[in-house]
């Protein structure tokens, strides 16, 4: 059986030969007093990412008891702005005017009682920042409050963190990347982030997070202002980089020799400063909404940087989002917000070697339906009386279990469902144990649909009306005038493949089938009446 998408599976492990637990640097303002200039803000320690924020302003601060005990501390604050700056990159055509804090010191005090009063060290001062989301490492020894105070600037802060760095800031990460990484970490940042899980996973561990993503940004402008870059977020030990999908643009592979050399500069300069970065597979597209996908020679240029470098290897976005599009936007590139907790998730998974964890292998979602070739894809839509044969990947050394509806089990790699019915919908579980005794989890939603009806075409009957015709992006409506329980709409290619089906329970149904451009026939059976109609789609 051949297989229609590319994907390459890596034994990781070969790469890197430096993975070692880290120390963690556990955070210590949570749940902490808050006081501003605006008042009380208990808010701004409560780990929720886009949800109540401090407006800044020329003048305001925000003071944080977090009592004493550590020597150093690190102080993280975010604005939920959705691009990380506008300074660099500055040409760029996406560009977003960002208001955040301009002028500002890191202050500390051992007998402040409400933030106002009391004696004030200053422990770093920062003029002209430029970006939305910063943090600052600073001595502590014999303090017990944090002060942010701003003198210039605006914009909001919706969480401003404190971390224990008195044995070092190993536990630090730098989110870089393009309107991906911002859809994901500051436009729909998910309840439980990768912070979160990894503290719920690795007990003590709570890592710093630096949301960092600029819209539209190539490979290219990273390189040339990787300078910024340093300035604002060098002082992280990680840097999680996704880069590339607007490099990628359309589907072509001529930007593959600049996108490799531009990656090696970041690499290069990221490790002379003894930062460690890691490089996610760009994320695969929807192909029928983006109408391109990304090119293999990316996905190549990135396996082999990551193995030539030995860099420990970032997630798989590219795998994950083939499979699931339905976790992308309508646009077919960007990640909607189950995309985003997706992309926290998987970049939590990976970095678990990191956490002394266990390096688990990547689950590759193959599955057909009455047909010879597996498609990459973790979801299925049959038709009662189909076959379904479910291919996860690696095929290599290694125990397969699953679990599935009606008390479903196998330990089979590859299970066939023949002549499947209602009953068996819902979602198969498969758990893949490796030859390290690392467990990785996978889940294969299917829905089967009644068998479609078949009746002989009659004449077109009022009782029944399509409109418009030709349709705009797949969208059209249908107008039954005596709408029976058994009506059922179903939308065929010029080869007679089914490629659309839906139930209609009222009167009028706006559709959305989201089909491609070219001519389909619409079969609408409603009791007695049938209407087969050929619909241009446009």
């Amino acid at each position: 059986m051949k297989q229609l998408f590319f994907t390459l599976t890596l034994v990781f492990s070969t790469f890197y030969t430096d993975i070692s637990a880290i120390t963690a640097n556990p955070i210590i303002s949570r749940g902490k007093p808050v006081f501003t200039s605006s008042g009380n803000a208990s808010y701004l320690v409560d780990d929720k990412f886009g949800g109540t924020s401090f407006n800044v302003s020329n003048n305001s601060w925000i003071a944080i008891k977090v009592d004493s005990g550590p020597t150093k501390v690190f102080v993280n604050w975010n604005n939920p702005n959705y691009s990380w700056s506008d300074v660099i990159d500055s040409a760029n055509s996406c560009k977003q005017s960002v208001a955040c804090p301009k002028n500002y010191t890191i202050q500390v005090s051992s007998n402040s009682t409400n933030g106002s009063d009391g004696q004030w060290i200053t422990k770093d001062s920062i003029i002209g920042n430029n970006v939305t989301a910063r943090g600052h490492l600073i001595d502590f020894s014999g303090s017990k409050w944090v002060k942010m105070s701003i003198s210039a600037g605006g914009g909001a802060i919706d969480e401003i963190e404190v971390f224990d760095a008195s044995n070092g800031i190993e536990d630090s990460w730098f989110f870089p990347g393009t309107s991906i990484t911002a859809n994901t970490f500051k436009a729909t940042p998910p309840a439980s982030d990768y912070a979160d899980i990894i503290a719920k996973n690795y007990t003590g561990f709570n890592p710093v997070m630096i949301r960092g993503g600029i819209p539209c940004i190539l490979s290219t402008n990273m390189a040339q202002e990787i300078s910024k870059y340093l300035k604002m977020a060098g002082n992280v030990k990680y840097w999680a980089i996704e880069m590339g999908t607007n490099d990628a643009w359309g589907g072509g592979n001529g930007n593959v020799i600049t996108f490799r050399n531009n990656m090696k500069k970041v690499i290069d300069s990221c490790k002379a400063r003894g930062i460690q970065p890691i490089i996610a597979r760009m994320i695969g597209t929807n192909v029928t909404a983006a109408k391109w996908q990304v090119h293999p020679d990316f996905l190549k240029a990135i396996d082999s940087l990551t193995s030539q470098n030995k860099l420990l290897p970032g997630p798989d976005l590219y795998t994950w989002f083939v499979a699931h599009t339905s976790e992308l936007n309508s646009d077919g590139v960007h990640p909607n917000a189950t995309g985003a907790a997706s992309i926290q998730r998987l970049w939590a998974l990976k970095m678990a070697p990191v956490y002394g964890g266990c390096m688990a292998t990547d689950i590759v979602p193959y599955l057909y339906v009455n047909k010879d070739s597996l498609i990459l894809n973790a979801s299925a839509s049959a038709n009662t009386g189909d076959t379904l044969v479910i291919s996860p990947q690696p095929s290599t050394v290694g125990s397969w279990s699953w679990s599935g509806p009606n008390g479903f089990t196998s330990t089979s790699r590859e299970i066939t469902i023949d002549s499947i019915q209602t009953s068996q919908a819902g979602n198969y579980v498969v758990t893949y144990t490796n030859n390290n005794s690392c467990i990785s989890n996978c889940t294969f939603k299917v829905s089967v649909k009644p068998p479609p009806v078949t009746i002989k075409p009659n004449k077109l009957s009022d009782n029944i009306r399509i409109y418009p015709n030709p349709a705009e992006k797949g969208k059209f409506k249908i107008l039954i005038n005596k709408l029976t329980s058994a009506s059922q709409m179903q939308v065929y290619d010029m080869q007679g493949k089914i490629v659309y089906y839906s139930i209609l329970t009222d009167n009028e149904t706006e559709i959305n089938t989201g089909l491609s451009n070219g001519i389909y026939i619409i079969k609408v059976i409603n009791g007695q009446y049938a209407l087969d109609q050929k619909l241009l789609v446009k």
